[in-house]
């Protein structure tokens, strides 16, 4: 006859086996590494439930309970880090691991050593016939385990209370699952450890591990447990060229593949777990990132003149709160280098196009202008003239020529050299441009001869500044030899069209005018 308690054990195997497939498909995620160890911790304990339920003599049915110890003592802690883990969204330093693990080592070693200290159980007895059970006398270290086993159920249970109310969907959904799996081993083990049995003796505690794993399947069908990033997982683990990071709520890195060490220069350390602002200090603004999902660039110090380029996407992109974001970087160097080149061989040639215009308008400027004094030369002279006439034909208005011509300028030459008369003439000159408007337009049509238009101005006006000038010449003095040097000028002016209405009547009778002057 098959012992009812042999097919409960055999329920809870399989139940035990089918989450563990489950769980190996999904033992990247935070937690699922201490998960199977449960699930194999849990595995061991039951399966020596089983064999010491079927074996008929006391020591093989010791043996077999000191195997179970293996599992029983270890099921507990493993589910606590796993709790710890996936709560926490994080992974968990193996100090840390190994300090939850030093009790159930100690217990395991106390029952196969019970025969010299009897501390685990103190005796044993035959129980029902009927269920071939064996009872096992609990000592003191039994029941310091199962104020460590409670210790850690409310620590875990309290932690993940915590969590559900800080949490939002999906995660939520997923943590209460958790935590009412939680319960049905505390309440179980509670019956077993007060005594509270349907049989005197049968070991019932792992008979809420059947819940457990039950209410743990529908979690992975209905609640995508162990997958807290569903959108990004599938994408971080392909072999893409780009730095791939995931990001919770709280700015949080749960997930990064090995090419963002590369991509970002960071050193080959563990970041999963750490603030964001930790491994990079950049101040971002992820939930305006990705609602407008433009790439943005970023240039580091080092190595110098890396750049790359961060395209942020939420997790959750139609609600207001993303329950985390995929940051995608690319390295950018190559095509800012080729950028920043291109900019530099621009800047080069608009320097080069600066320079040539600039000399263009310094040869332009030689060829229209006189060296000596600044004036334009007479090479233009005539078309310049002719369309002053002609917009003072249009528009009826007067229009003055003046001619000059600097008196007794050979002689100054002859008597004091060329230099002196250079001087005066290059003095003149200046104050001529200093004297005259912008619309004027003052010409050197040779040695010591000059013409001066006056677009719109009368011959009154003209002879008005042709006494600014006469005084203006007057007052320059070259020191020469210990003599001063000064000399005055004739002037010649005619009126359009008062005088002529013909560019060349208007010099000629300038001319005349100067000569009489």
């Amino acid at each position: 006859m098959i012992l009812p308690q042999v097919i409960v054990y055999a329920i809870i195997l399989f139940f035990t086996a089918a989450l563990f497939i489950l769980t190996w498909s999904k033992r990247r995620a935070f937690g699922g590494n201490f998960l199977l160890l449960h699930l194999t911790a849990l595995a061991i304990w039951v399966l020596g439930l089983l064999f010491e339920a079927i074996s008929q003599t006391e020591p093989v049915k010791i043996l077999w309970a000191q195997f179970e110890y293996i599992g029983f003592t270890a099921a507990s802690p493993f589910l606590l880090l796993f709790i710890i883990s996936y709560s926490q969204q994080r992974r968990l330093n193996w100090r840390f691991v190994l300090l939850f693990l030093i009790i159930p080592i100690l217990t395991t070693l106390a029952a196969f050593t019970n025969g010299w200290h009897h501390l685990l159980w103190t005796n044993y007895h035959w129980g029902s016939p009927q269920y071939n059970i064996l009872i096992f006398d609990h000592g003191v270290i039994y029941y310091l385990h199962v104020v460590y086993i409670y210790t850690l159920a409310f620590f875990g249970l309290g932690l993940l209370a915590q969590k559900i109310s800080r949490s939002k969907p999906p995660f939520r959904s997923q943590l209460i699952i958790i935590f009412i799996s939680g319960l049905f081993p505390l309440v179980s083990g509670s019956l077993y450890a007060f005594g509270i049995d349907p049989v005197q003796g049968m070991d019932t505690s792992p008979f809420g591990f059947l819940f457990t794993n039950i209410a743990l399947i529908l979690g992975f069908s209905h609640y995508q447990l162990l997958d807290l990033v569903p959108v990004a997982q599938d994408l971080l683990l392909r072999q893409v060229q780009d730095g791939m990071m995931v990001i919770d709520w709280k700015d949080r890195i749960v997930e990064a593949n090995k090419r963002i060490f590369d991509i970002l220069h960071l050193p080959q350390t563990n970041i999963i777990g750490k603030e964001f602002q930790e491994v990079l200090p950049w101040e971002l603004d992820l939930h305006k990132m990705s609602k407008f999902a433009v790439p943005t660039e970023y240039c580091l110090s080092e190595p110098e003149n890396y750049y790359v380029d961060l395209q942020v996407s939420s997790l959750t992109p139609h609600t207001s709160a993303p329950a985390g974001y995929l940051l995608a970087f690319r390295d950018i160097s190559i095509r800012k280098q080729t950028e920043l080149q291109l900019k530099k061989a621009n800047a080069s040639l608009q320097k080069q196009i600066q320079e040539t215009n600039r000399l263009q308008e310094m040869l332009k400027a030689q060829a229209t202008h006189d060296s000596l004094t600044g004036l334009y030369n007479r090479r233009d002279m005539d078309t310049v003239l002719n369309q002053i006439l002609l917009q003072a034909q249009q528009q009826r208005n007067q229009f003055s020529i003046m001619v000059m011509d600097i008196d007794h300028f050979k002689e100054i030459n002859d008597q004091f050299g060329h230099q002196t008369g250079d001087s005066i003439l290059q003095q003149f000159g200046q104050a001529i441009l200093q004297s005259t408007r912008d619309s004027d337009y003052s010409f050197r049509l040779g040695g010591d001869e000059i013409l001066v238009a006056f677009p719109g101005m009368s011959a009154a006006e003209a002879h008005r500044k042709a006494n600014l000038f006469r005084e203006t010449l007057q007052s320059i003095v070259i020191d020469k030899d210990n003599a001063r040097v000064s000399t005055t000028v004739s002037v010649g002016i005619a009126e359009y069209p008062t005088h002529g209405d013909n560019v060349q009547v208007l010099i000629n009778r300038a001319d005349r005018a100067l000569y009489r002057a």
